[in-house]
């Protein structure tokens, strides 16, 4: 499919203030905009400072693009609304009957979860309208949902979702996740921004705070692009890549003062690029890499002061290791702040890691370089690890 052409004359269509082709701060002006431009083919809708409620996602389209005037323009996730099921749900279902019908209205955004699920066994969607007692939503439930294992109803979505959309832009604006009154969303199912099974997606100048999950979660994706994007104080990862991502890239952005990792490799992310990006503060490790993440280029990265190790591997079962990854002229200072073993933990059994040219300043006591027993030779080339020592680089002993 050839890209789309972001040429002048293409149809623009302006949200917000006075003036403005539609007036009104919720998503539901900006959704009705964007519905607009690509019912027409495709073209820009263009976002006026102030700050928009978010009662659902704005649901991107495919041939649009969405700008806003970057830091005076807030996207703020509505405070989120909870009730228990009072019966089964099952797959394919589209019924949900709540404790509480009263709480919610149609056009909100909700998560369908139990105790009994997680991830993607749980189900994003928008509420049509109400049906007595019951409630209608837009698609089919993901997985059977039972009462009597904590079934729920949340208002709990991403604040930007790019779902089976293909050539379409986000740019200049903030997402505000609104942390103290919304739980914690899997990042699996969103994130402050959040992309599923889409294609050649560019977010460019955007910052995600203050959400409670991933800053910028993007899964079964190819071609996405993140540039000079930050994700900061989410309860999350900062950037979370997964589930068979391909091609994909982050450039010249942060991660600050997240919960759990600033980047998270998940499952099978392969032939992308991260380059020019700074992880410090997180709780977790700076970057993390999960199963089957093969063919990764890391570079010019900056980690720093994050909680675990600067970038460490998962120790995982034979047939899921990550290989291919190379990490060049990075920086690492001291990481493992509270639970991390080293600035870079090689487990797992990946082949073909490579180290080259990246300068290590490790705590006391810290390794520069810990390579677990099982793991086969990888290229270390030009690393500098200060202060120099015995346990600037170790190899655990089989047994160990």
């Amino acid at each position: 499919i050839p890209p789309f052409s972001w040429s002048q004359g293409l149809p623009e269509i302006t949200v917000g203030g006075a003036g403005c082709d539609i007036q009104g701060f919720t998503n539901l002006h900006i959704q009705a905009a964007v519905e607009r431009v690509a019912a027409l083919g495709g073209g820009i809708v263009a976002l006026t400072p102030g700050v928009f409620t978010m009662r659902d996602s704005l649901h991107l389209r495919t041939n649009v693009l969405v700008r806003g005037a970057g830091f005076e323009t807030i996207l703020k996730k509505a405070p989120m609304k909870k009730s228990p099921l009072v019966a089964f749900v099952g797959y394919g279902h589209r019924a949900l009957d709540v404790a509480d019908p009263e709480l919610f209205r149609p056009g909100d955004g909700i998560l369908v979860s139990s105790t009994a699920t997680a991830g993607f066994l749980d189900t994003v969607a928008t509420l049509l309208r109400r049906d007595g007692d019951s409630w209608i939503m837009d698609r089919p439930a993901s997985m059977d949902y039972s009462n009597a294992q904590g079934g729920i109803v949340r208002t709990l979505y991403p604040i930007f979702d790019a779902t089976g959309v293909r050539n379409s832009v986000l740019e200049d604006v903030v997402l505000d996740g609104n942390a103290v009154e919304n739980e914690k969303l899997n990042g699996c199912r969103g994130g402050a921004f959040y992309a599923y099974r889409s294609a050649s997606i560019v977010v460019r100048r955007v910052r995600a705070f203050n959400f409670n999950g991933d800053g910028f979660s993007f899964q079964t994706c190819e071609h996405l692009e993140l540039d000079s994007c930050s994700a900061e104080t989410c309860s999350g990862h900062g950037f979370h890549p997964g589930s068979g991502s391909l091609r994909c890239s982050i450039r010249n952005s942060s991660a600050r003062n997240c919960g759990e990792c600033g980047l998270f490799y998940c499952l099978r992310v392969r032939n992308s690029v991260v380059e020019n990006c700074l992880l410090e503060y997180n709780t977790s490790h700076g970057l993390l890499v999960w199963a089957k993440d093969d063919d990764n280029l890391n570079r010019k990265l900056v980690i720093r002061h994050n909680g675990g190790c600067g970038i460490s591997f998962m120790d995982t079962p034979a047939g899921q290791e990550s290989s291919g990854q190379m990490f060049e002229e990075c920086v690492l200072e001291s990481n493992a702040v509270s639970n991390g073993k080293a600035e870079i933990l090689l487990q797992g059994g990946g082949k073909g890691i490579r180290l080259l040219r990246n300068k290590i300043t490790r705590r006391p006591g810290i390794p520069g370089i810990l390579v677990a027993a099982h793991m086969p030779p990888f290229e270390s080339t030009d690393n500098e690890v200060l202060p120099a020592g015995p346990d600037a680089v170790v190899h655990e002993k089989p047994g160990s």
